[in-house]
């Protein structure tokens, strides 16, 4: 009897055994040289995400980050937002167009019952406050290049065309490649840039990464001295993916045939709370600039859904 009840027990914590499975730690693979991303936003195994592969570019076309500095409640901005437009058309794949809602003294950026939505950044606030002699909206930089009629960034409008003409003409330095993964069931966003040298430079570089909406309809100050309730901002830079002065290039000197890869992580702004981050109105802008001279030396865009 005894063997009996012996074996039964046995059999017993068989069972116990294994219903009372424990869980072992599974290892996550996360792709060489991606450790630092935030992996939560990729809807599945991190060893599955397709990582993007770059070629090196032999030649490429020198593209100009134009900066519209603006604001809701500037009645000159309107009519200067359709010529930064018309410069782009004008110049198709060559101009990355970003409005920035900044002044330095902040009154035509201001919300009020008329004028309920903030455009203003921490990055913009920053800029327009560490480039000198800026006089007031509506002002441009081109490529953040010294050779305003006031001896500094800014331009006023009437030498918009004519300075983008002369920026036109400038060589290509450095080649900028982007590619974007973009998972709405997360509101996730990675960035990924390969930055290769077409001739040797010294400097201070560093990669700057803009996140824009293409589009925000909000009230605009006009000309007429009304408000247009309707209006659309176009090109409205939100944030600043990797900070405002943007990550650092790994040499003082950039040597061609030596190129440089970056790799980004993003949480976006869920687009149930605000209809104006839903994948179709996004673009990344990625641009690198030289902050000894504040010289933009190439600039590309990508939208988050082609």
């Amino acid at each position: 009897m005894s063997s009996v009840r012996s074996l039964t027990l046995v059999c017993l914590l068989i069972l116990i055994a294994a219903c009372d499975k424990i869980d072992q730690p599974v290892n996550v693979l996360i792709p060489s040289g991606l450790e630092d991303l935030d992996f939560s936003l990729f809807p599945g195994d991190p060893d599955s995400y397709p990582v993007p592969e770059f070629s090196p570019m032999d030649g490429g076309q020198k593209k100009i980050l134009f900066e519209e500095y603006t604001g809701h409640k500037c009645t000159n901005c309107p009519p200067a937002a359709a010529l930064a437009e018309e410069i782009s058309e004008d110049n198709p794949g060559r101009i990355v167009l970003v409005s920035v809602h900044a002044s330095t003294s902040g009154d035509f950026q201001a919300t009020s019952s008329s004028h309920p939505t903030d455009f203003t950044t921490e990055a913009g606030d920053t800029y327009v406050n560490a480039f000198p002699l800026f006089i007031g909206n509506p002002h441009c930089t081109i490529d953040r290049v010294n050779n305003s009629a006031f001896g500094s960034v800014w331009h006023l409008t009437a030498d918009w065309e004519e300075r983008t003409a002369d920026r036109l003409d400038a060589p290509l330095t450095v080649n900028l490649q982007m590619e974007l993964n973009y998972y709405p069931e997360t509101n996730g966003l990675f960035v990924h840039t390969f930055s290769e040298a077409e001739a040797e430079l010294e400097g201070d570089f560093v990669l700057i990464l803009y996140l824009l909406r293409d589009e925000v309809v909000s009230p605009q100050s006009l000309l007429d001295g009304t408000v247009d309730d309707d209006y659309v901002h176009k090109h409205v830079l939100t944030d600043n993916i990797n900070g405002t002065w943007g990550t650092p290039m790994g040499m003082d000197t950039l040597v061609v045939n030596e190129g440089e890869r970056h790799d980004f992580s993003y949480a976006l702004p869920d687009p149930s709370m605000d209809s104006t981050f839903e994948g179709e109105n996004l673009t990344v802008v990625g641009f690198i600039v030289d902050r000894d001279t504040e010289e933009v030396h190439q600039a590309v865009y990508r939208h988050l859904v082609p």
